[in-house]
């Protein structure tokens, strides 16, 4: 039952912003740049680091291009009840990894919601 709210909620959400993702460019640290991309329900895809704000950019276009294709995606299962998921680049390394969710509907929705909008979603530098 909590399952299925869960999902009501991220479906309101996704109606509520659809057109309005993002994927914001951010400074970790001196020389440390990564993204992230919000998923329904509080999650979050965050990106590895990087240590030029150009690589960081460029990695958030190979982020779009690749987010369409359900076997650039790696579903992974930590027990007890923790599910996330890992977007591969064409050549398999990871670009990054979504935020932790208690069942596996849920990445499965984040994993939707992303093939949806990431391709239209704008990047945005919040390093300034």
């Amino acid at each position: 039952m909590i399952v299925r709210q869960n999902i009501a909620k991220q479906e309101r959400f996704m109606d509520k912003i659809k057109g309005r993702s993002q994927i914001e460019i951010r400074k970790a640290g001196d020389n440390e740049y990564y993204f992230v991309f919000r998923l329904p329900i509080g999650g979050i895809f965050i990106s590895n680091f990087f240590e030029d704000i150009m690589e960081a950019v460029a990695t958030a276009e190979s982020f779009r291009r690749n987010s369409e294709k359900d076997s650039n995606y790696l579903r992974k299962i930590n027990p007890p009840d923790q599910y996330h998921f890992i977007l591969k680049a064409k050549d398999n390394s990871s670009l990054g990894q979504s935020s932790m969710y208690k069942c596996e509907p849920l990445v499965e929705a984040g994993i939707q919601y992303m093939k949806e909008y990431l391709l239209e979603a704008d990047i945005l530098d919040l390093t300034k």
